[in-house]
């Protein structure tokens, strides 16, 4: 009964829901489809997929869905405000993906040379792209795998042949990435690197994101509890938590948040005293619980204007509904569905707009949504 009335009492700090959902188009009924992201001009990319085919690369555009790679497998994972979009494709079946980059409807690939498969995974604001590439190594039996930077057709390998994960680019062509026992920033995409430190002994904290102003977003790991720090300028600063003791990131990767925008403001989830879990901003050293009364809620990023977008239960019955917070006061988006969850995944950087995926709680039917 609690959580109902928690949820009854959100309902009535947020105002009518405005604007409406609204289902996006897909070709038919048998297609499943999925999103990656939204850029400043409004464009969402992401994938079709017909049945039980292989994923397709598509964009939406203006209420109209266009497919990038009609004939390979293939899918998106990262796009620019110049609507450059990357991921990877295959050429000829049972061939292994490449990294590629659509532009001005046509297709680069880039694959780097002597790889086998790689994988396009960011694209910065001047069309530089992160590549993550596999090749064979100096046994025949073994691989060896390289993150590389893309720039006007020329290569520049930052990791090459070893352990690493969790490769993160900013907007300014910034890399941050997890190398084997440390974590790497190149600044402008240049190395060595400089070597970040985590919390709580952490020696090798996960990069979440790097913003236009060179932060880094670190997840640390301490004692089974998680830890969130903000690197910048050299010193790095504990976010804290909502007074549980344990702040996170929902998830983390490619296709996620963003967690971080260029005025160092971040959102995720934080515990409270009484063990719930909360969306909240950080701003200016001050975390801030976006849902008090909640019995949890989920945030999904926030954008340049300070909105984050998330999801609370719904009060009453089942699912979940969009909510997208501001800096002064939230707007209820409600759901595209009753009784679904509704996760508003994909944020306009500038705009206070969402998109995202309606589906109903055992996942039989799913639906592709925006607010625009």
């Amino acid at each position: 009964m609690r959580a109902l009335e928690r949820a009854a009492a959100f309902d009535a700090a947020c105002p009518t829901p405005a604007p409406a959902l609204r289902p996006l188009p897909l070709p038919d009924r048998d297609t499943e489809a999925g999103l990656s992201g939204m850029t400043a001009t409004g464009m969402l990319h992401g994938y079709l997929r017909h049945r039980a085919g292989p994923p397709r690369a598509a964009v939406w555009r203006d209420g109209r869905v266009v497919v990038l790679e009609r004939r390979s497998p293939s899918d998106t994972i990262a796009a620019n405000d110049a609507d450059q979009v990357v991921g990877a494709y295959t050429r000829h079946p049972g061939e292994a993906p490449r990294a590629v980059l659509w532009s001005g409807g046509k297709r680069v690939d880039l694959n780097p040379p002597g790889a086998f498969e790689s994988t396009a995974v960011a694209i910065a604001r001047r069309g530089e792209v992160l590549v993550v590439s596999h090749r064979l190594g100096a046994d025949p039996t073994s691989t060896a795998s390289d993150l590389s930077l893309w720039r006007s057709g020329r290569w520049t390998t930052l990791v090459a042949d070893d352990r690493f994960d969790d490769p993160v680019l900013g907007p300014a062509c910034d890399v941050a990435v997890r190398v084997a026992d440390r974590t790497l920033l190149f600044p402008r995409g240049r190395g060595p690197g400089i070597r970040l430190p985590g919390l709580g002994g952490d020696p090798a904290p996960r990069p979440v994101a790097v913003n236009a102003a060179g932060e880094v977003l670190l997840a640390c790991a301490d004692a089974g509890r998680g830890r969130v720090a903000l690197w910048r300028d050299g010193g790095l600063t504990d976010i804290g938590s909502l007074g549980g003791g344990d702040t996170r990131l929902p998830a983390t990767g490619a296709r996620t948040g963003p967690w971080l925008n260029a005025t160092g403001e971040v959102t995720g989830v934080s515990e409270t005293r009484d063990g719930r879990y909360h969306a909240f901003r950080w701003r200016r050293g001050t975390m801030t619980d976006l849902t008090p009364t909640a019995a949890h809620s989920t945030s999904h990023g926030v954008n340049e204007r300070g909105d984050i977008a998330g999801e609370v239960p719904a009060a009453g019955g089942p699912g979940s509904r969009a909510v997208l917070w501001h800096r002064e006061g939230a707007t209820d988006l409600g759901w595209l569905t009753p009784g679904h969850l509704t996760s508003p995944t994909a944020l306009h950087p500038r705009l206070p707009v969402v998109a995202g995926v309606d589906h109903s709680p055992d996942g039989s039917t799913t639906t592709l949504f925006t607010s625009a």
